[in-house]
């Protein structure tokens, strides 16, 4: 009987370390994906950087940016 009693209270894990262990998930899983978040976020930077540096004049560069503008509102890229 009291072999029962011991596995029923070992099997049953505390709510309050399952409250601890979920926001620790979160900040860790944060931490993990962060350097691939600010690494997409410099490969935009560069690659729209790149494409107003391949303009030939300044009304060349206006044109790339407005095209830059309306496609950060649009679903499609404009280098796709």
């Amino acid at each position: 009987m009291r072999r029962s009693e011991t596995t029923s209270a070992q099997a049953s894990p505390p709510t309050i370390g399952r409250a601890r262990r979920l926001p620790a998930l979160r900040n860790w899983l944060a931490r993990l994906s962060r350097p691939f978040r600010e690494s997409i976020w410099q490969r935009e930077l560069r690659d729209r950087e790149a494409y107003l540096a391949g303009a030939q004049n300044l009304a060349d560069v206006e044109t790339r940016m407005r095209a830059l503008e309306r496609a950060a509102f649009s679903n499609q890229g404009v280098f796709s």
